[in-house]
């Protein structure tokens, strides 16, 4: 890992990420983790003398919490990498710092303001990235009859990671056959072009560098471009968007994609809604409430947990099998001790990527949550107040549901 942690606002696959986590500290099997959150807001800490403090204080406060000596020694390691010259992160609006007994630290740069925490338990606290982390990677190509570039990213932002120039002949007037041939020509290089330009997806997407794809380009370009596309890329292309493919910036593509970007993604909360809906009338393949979900998860049968932003409550784990649920002394299925959960929806969150089912987030976009000014919902703009209708259907079926796979 690259001394200034890992960016995940490229691509990032966040369910395969926090599963990752939490599958290296089961198989270390100490039962010991450290999750740190700093926030970075720029707007709060504009200058790197504040964002060095901020770094400080938090591992300070760390260092009074730590249950041990090791711990403090970890802490100590992890003070020495951010103090170091080459140790960059500037462009981060948050930090998760990620650690296990054994020393092994995870350093996850954020593209969004989080709430500053410091937790010690027997897994990593995962809740804050599950809340700010892009659940999607994008894509954007832009192509025209000679050029393409590839931008990656998210919600958040888009960069520029290939870029391609073929030398196209151009068109003249001299007429005859010489004239048709020579069109001819031309237009299977432009041909040539955008299959080569299409193919340099291939590798992305399978990397799991983006999972949807926009693109924009003329239009005699796009018939083409859409024939070229990978048979397992074909599924992913959204639509068109337009811009000068040729000199537009890569903030000229986000400001232009975030609309449809935003637009797609609500869509696929609504969608998600309309599923668990249905399956919780008719097949009985989707259920709702805290202890009916806690009850799917504890049974292996949950394919994908929806939760609402901000949801929490206090449940009973067990300690020997990890049965889950709202109250109690003893566990059902093994007669085991319970032990009291602050937040037994985090339980429900580690259970369910370990099971390898889809955790999503509905975003209640009233952004007090994350380090962002409130908003009074009465002034919010049509497609945020779109999106906090999905958060309001949740929080009518409790705030936590999922989709069942039997």
């Amino acid at each position: 890992m690259a001394i200034g942690g890992t960016r995940v606002d490229v691509g990032t696959d966040t369910n395969a990420l926090l599963r990752g986590l939490l599958e290296r500290e089961h198989a270390m099997g100490d039962g010991h983790a450290m999750s740190l959150y700093l926030n970075l807001d720029p707007r709060e800490f504009a200058t790197p003398a504040a964002r060095q403090g901020e770094v400080t204080s938090v591992l300070d406060e760390a260092a009074r919490q730590a249950p041990d000596r090791e711990w403090k020694k970890i802490i100590e390691s992890i003070r020495g990498r951010f103090s170091g010259e080459d140790f960059e992160v500037e462009d981060a609006h948050g930090l998760a710092i990620i650690a296990d007994h054994a020393g092994e630290v995870e350093v996850l740069q954020l593209r969004r303001p989080v709430r500053r925490r410091v937790v010690f338990g027997e897994h990593p606290y995962l809740r804050p990235l599950l809340e700010t982390m892009p659940r999607t990677g994008w894509g954007v190509m832009l192509v025209n009859s000679r050029m393409a570039r590839i931008l990656l990213g998210s919600h958040d932002e888009l960069h520029v990671v290939r870029a391609l120039r073929d030398d196209v002949h151009g068109r003249h007037d001299q007429g005859g056959w010489s004239q048709a041939r020579f069109e001819r020509g031309i237009e299977e290089e432009i041909k040539d072009h955008v299959r080569r330009a299409a193919k340099e997806l291939f590798p992305l997407h399978q990397a799991g560098l983006f999972r949807q794809l926009l693109a924009s380009g003329p239009e005699e370009i796009r018939p083409l471009f859409e024939q070229a596309l990978h048979s397992y890329i074909k599924p992913a292309f959204v639509g068109w968007i337009d811009l000068d493919v040729e000199h537009c910036s890569a903030e000229d593509v986000y400001r232009v994609a975030l609309p449809r970007i935003e637009e797609w993604e609500r869509h696929e909360q609504e969608t998600l809604l309309e599923r668990l809906r249905e399956a919780i009338g008719t097949d009985g393949r989707g259920t709702n409430g805290l202890t009916p979900v806690l009850d799917a998860l504890n049974e292996q049968r949950a394919d994908t947990l929806l939760l609402g932003e901000g949801f929490s409550a206090a449940g009973v784990r067990c300690r020997s099998c990890g049965w889950l649920g709202v109250a109690g002394s003893t566990c059902p299925v093994d007669e085991g001790e319970l032990c009291a959960e602050e937040d037994i929806v985090e339980c429900a969150v580690e259970k369910a990527l370990l099971q390898s089912a889809s955790v999503v987030n509905v975003g209640r976009d009233t952004p007090s949550v994350n380090g962002y000014h409130a908003v009074a919902p009465d002034i919010l703009d049509p497609a945020t107040a779109e999106r906090r209708a999905v958060w309001l259907e949740l929080e009518g079926l409790g705030s936590i549901a999922a989709l069942l796979r039997y």
